[in-house]
This record gives C-alpha cells, sequence and structure tokens, in this order.
C-alpha cells in the first residue's frame, strides 16, 4: 500500500520560453514528498534485481535497460540485414 499522503505533490509551473502571458510557455514541475521517492526506489530496486535474477527481460529488450540502448537495436537490425544480404535471402 502506498500511503495516499505520499502521492500528493505541489505543482510548479516553470517558465520556458516566449511570452509570459501564456500558459503553453510553461511546463509543470512536480514536487514530491521524499519518502515517497525514496520508497519508489526502493521499489525500482527490488523488482530491478529480481527481473535480472529471473533473466525475465529478453535478450533483444534494449530500451529501460542499463548499458543498453535503442541506439543497440539499430545496430543489431542493421547486422541482422547485412548478413541476410550477403547470404542473398
Amino acid at each position: 500500500m502506498f500511503p495516499t499522503s505520499w502521492k500528493l505533490a505541489n505543482v510548479v509551473p516553470v517558465f520556458k520560453k516566449g511570452s509570459k502571458q501564456y500558459v503553453s510557455n510553461y511546463r509543470p514541475i512536480f514536487i514530491l514528498p521524499n519518502f515517497s521517492k525514496i520508497f519508489e526506489k526502493a521499489i525500482l530496486n527490488g523488482l530491478h534485481n529480481c527481473i535480472l535474477v529471473n533473466n525475465i527481460l529478453s535478450q533483444h529488450q534494449y530500451g529501460f535497460r542499463s548499458k543498453f540502448s535503442t541506439y543497440m537495436a539499430l545496430l543489431d537490425l542493421n547486422d541482422k540485414i547485412t548478413e541476410s544480404v550477403d547470404k542473398k535471402k
């Protein structure tokens, strides 16, 4: 259970650029309680460790993994295309 008081945030508008008259020139920043951030990080670390230990993610999952990027997915695709062309497939 996540306590309701930890779900509350202060929303602060931060000016980006342009005219200060337009609401679209501001972006919202949510200021969350410190305990909720600590709790969130603890849950994330626990889930991440569980996923790694149990080998849940596919080897072809590149996004949202440490030391992997979506750029690596493009490299993998490029390698597969090059290999197929070389084999005349």
